[in-house]
């Protein structure tokens, strides 16, 4: 598994999600994890947000929207 973060303009990768989150942990300059799900092939993406009552909480992104049937 590569596990990508970004910050700064910066993409690093790493191994596994937890050393992922390890770094954002130490650098609040990352924004963003994201990976892709081997078991379902679903690029998966967390998003750093400010929470509401103070420091910060990773919010699920979707790359991709589902479509809307018609």
């Amino acid at each position: 598994m590569e596990v990508q973060t970004r910050g700064n303009g910066i993409l690093q990768f790493w191994p596994t999600i937890s050393e992922a989150f390890s770094a954002a942990k130490e650098d609040e300059s990352i924004w963003k994890i994201s990976w892709t799900n081997e078991s379902t092939d679903e690029r998966v993406r967390l998003v750093r947000r400010d929470a509401p009552y103070g420091g910060h909480e990773w919010i699920y992104s979707p790359i991709v929207l589902p479509e809307t049937s018609q």
